[in-house]
């Protein structure tokens, strides 16, 4: 039930009922105050007045005559009168015992005063105001001592009950009523109002579909493969997914800056200034790369021109994948190392039995087959990720054709990969490093290459050593760089790619470079979050 009320609450109901409560708590808090505020200023009056009256009778000689005969119905007949024409709820006069000799009710004439506060008049002849309980409940009352020919014989006490003085501030604040009521409902008019005027401008969709649209621009944006970003009308970046940060390394600083910074290309400013799209323009970003974009407008519902949409993906590695998918590239390796490999061995085994040594040419077999399985058992027991597994036994082939010692070692375990990352990207990473340790050791058989790699429940491990010359100090600090190549071709944006694959899985990359070698090392967290997070023991 609650469930269901909750879902036909419309933002325009809450926006509404929000202002309603927020202006009935002002109202309330004003009126409080005001009340408040106003009583203390009336009870100030009132007790003034009370003070003043009961000082103005104590004086007068009808008072201080019959007070002095004690006549209580000359001074009842005489009080009464006076009362009633003033806004006083009573006038008690009292001898120096405290007896009253006047009263409003007649039976309480005789009577011993109630409240105590009259002691100080009797006792020290001064004027004053003070609250106390009486016959008639809490009262403001005024005292005054009555003297005769020097000597006090009595006071005078008049009273207003606080109930009366109530009564007055609400009878003078329910004047305001009529107002408050006017402001109150062009509060409510005016939160209506807005509350219509906000649900237009979010084209009449409550929050939770704007949460859920959200999510999933965000989800689709993330999920397309190729780069999208959006522009204003003046061309600074508003927004961009994944694969645009991968491609021309935007970030979140960025954001407000104009795209040109990142992609100089004349198309942008033709699709601003005539706001019309263009589709498959090639647009070369740097050397070796270049990007097939697409300009579409943004428009609003009103069809008022907002900026661009610019989608692109990266040709060079579109035919790099079509070369990987196609597989041209691994089975000519492999075929080629194994064929001249395999001729090579026939060649020496049918040398041996030509000159009879048939022992020899046991063991020789022997010896070619644990050679042999021996690095195909460990990639295909210790490795589960098919796809990598292809890649080290084409490396390993492509090593065996130029004489290149290719070991993977032991200790090399992969049963799953981290959460974030998929087979695709260990296989890119390994390969560049892999790569990079061939142009690196010599060809002359001498050349050696060491591959570890492991994963337990916190990360995952990669390590590729070899022999080579090194890497040269001016390049160290280049390396990982996008604008600056290391090598021929395109290998240098090799390590760029590295780089960004693992710093997007929050992993670590580091290397040793002397003249004897250089080693890589890699740790990726397995849940996909920092390596440095509480708690890691890495």
């Amino acid at each position: 039930m609650k469930e269901k009320l909750r879902k036909k609450i419309t933002l325009r109901i809450k926006v509404t009922l929000y202002v309603f409560i927020i202006l009935v708590m002002v109202i309330s808090i004003i009126g409080y105050l005001s009340f408040k505020e106003m009583r203390e200023l009336i009870e100030k009056e009132r007790s003034k007045e009370a003070l003043r009256l009961a000082q103005t009778l104590a004086m007068t000689d009808e008072i201080k005559r019959n007070l002095n005969k004690k006549d209580s119905l000359a001074l009842q007949y005489y009080v009464e009168r006076v009362r009633l024409k003033t806004n006083v709820t009573f006038i008690v006069v009292i001898d120096m015992e405290g007896i009253r000799y006047s009263h409003p009710i007649e039976e309480n004439i005789g009577k011993m005063i109630k409240g105590g506060d009259h002691i100080e008049v009797i006792s020290s002849g001064e004027s004053y105001v003070s609250e106390s309980v009486g016959t008639l409940g809490l009262s403001i009352r005024g005292f005054a001592p009555v003297y005769k020919d020097g000597e006090q014989i009595g006071a005078v006490s008049v009273g207003i009950l606080k109930g009366n003085v109530n009564l007055e501030v609400y009878n003078k604040l329910s004047k305001f009523i009529p107002f408050i009521l006017v402001g109150l409902i062009t509060g409510i008019l005016g939160a209506y109002l807005l509350a219509h005027s906000i649900k237009n401008s979010i084209y009449g969709l409550e929050p939770k579909e704007i949460a859920l649209l959200l999510s999933l621009k965000e989800a689709i944006l993330e999920s397309v493969e190729d780069g999208i970003i959006a522009v204003d009308k003046s061309g600074n970046i508003l927004n961009y997914n994944k694969s645009a940060e991968n491609l021309l390394g935007i970030s979140k600083k960025d954001l407000g800056k104009s795209v040109l910074n990142y992609m100089p290309d004349e198309s942008i400013l033709e699709v601003l200034n005539t706001k019309k799209p263009l589709i498959n323009v090639e647009n070369k970003i740097n050397v070796g790369t270049t990007l097939m974009c697409n300009y579409n407008i943004l428009e609003d519902r009103d069809k008022n021109f907002m900026g661009l949409v610019i989608t692109f993906e990266d040709l060079t590695s579109i035919k790099e994948l079509a070369e990987e998918l196609t597989g041209v590239k691994k089975i000519l390796w492999s075929l080629r190392a194994q064929n001249h490999e395999f001729m090579n061995k026939l060649h020496t085994i049918s040398g041996l039995i030509q000159i009879e040594e048939y022992d020899m040419v046991v063991d020789y077999i022997c010896e070619l087959a644990y050679k042999r399985g021996g690095i195909s058992y460990l990639i295909n027991e210790n490795i589960k990720i098919i796809p990598l597994q292809g890649l080290l036994l084409a490396k390993y082939n492509k090593c065996e054709e130029e004489k290149i010692s290719f070991i993977i070692k032991e200790s090399t375990f992969l049963e799953r990969l981290p959460n974030k990352m998929n087979s695709e990207e260990i296989c890119s990473v390994v390969g560049n490093l892999v790569d990079n340790s061939m142009d690196a050791v010599e060809v002359d058989g001498t050349g050696k290459i060491e591959v570890e790699i492991r994963n337990n429940d916190k990360e995952l491990f990669l390590m590729v050593k070899d022999n080579g010359g090194g890497i040269p100090k001016e390049i160290e600090e280049k390396i990982f760089l996008k604008e600056k190549s290391t090598k021929l071709g395109n290998r240098g944006l090799g390590m760029y790619i590295v780089k960004n694959i693992i710093e997007d899985k929050f992993g670590e990359i580091q290397f040793t470079s002397n003249k004897s070698g250089t080693t890589w090392f890699i740790n990726i967290p397995m849940k996909g979050n920092s390596m440095y997070d509480k708690g890691n023991d890495n």
